[in-house]
């Protein structure tokens, strides 16, 4: 299964924390920024269709697949139409903005890596154009709606039932 989240919902941290529990097997965060961008070959074009073929890749393999985390953007989201079923998408709510902001200006004041401070451009810069694109998703959707909510809040037995797999701990990050 193919998990689309917008930035800042906490993709990585959940992936990290289930390792270091020893939870993670089968379940791989694939960062979009290694396909988006390389200092020195520039922005790729249509980066989004090697980007969503790694992911449906990695998705498929192993005797039960793999649940690949992956960006929200609207270039993935209409690439994964085309190609891919078993797909959720998880975004905060609307209202939420000013909240997200500053979510990811904390992380990137943290950590000013070009990841998040991307991140932090996106959500200032694209929140409304994001916004549409998601409300308009054919997709599942989930929805974070509330400033301490992050992926493993919402994301629990729907995704990972099958695997009986157990993610218990809940709190902000």
């Amino acid at each position: 299964m193919i998990v689309m989240a917008y930035p800042g919902c906490g993709k990585t941290t959940m992936v990290n924390e289930m390792r270091s529990n020893g939870m993670a097997p089968g379940v791989i965060d694939l960062e979009s920024s290694c396909f988006r961008y390389r200092e020195n070959l520039g922005r790729p074009d249509r980066w989004w269709e090697l980007y969503v073929n790694v992911a449906v890749d990695l998705s498929n393999q192993g005797p039960f697949g793999n649940y690949v985390f992956v960006s929200s953007h609207a270039e993935v989201q209409n690439e994964l139409l085309r190609v891919a079923q078993g797909t959720i998408l998880i975004h905060p709510a609307r209202w939420m903005k000013d909240i997200w902001v500053q979510r990811l200006t904390r992380r990137a004041e943290d950590d000013p890596s070009p990841k998040n401070q991307m991140a932090l451009a996106r959500v200032t810069n694209c929140w409304d154009e994001d916004m549409d694109s998601m409300e308009r998703s054919p997709f599942g959707r989930l929805v974070i709606g509330y400033d301490q909510e992050f992926v493993r809040d919402v994301i629990g037995d729907y995704v990972f039932r099958d695997r009986k797999l157990q993610y218990a701990e809940k709190g902000p990050v």
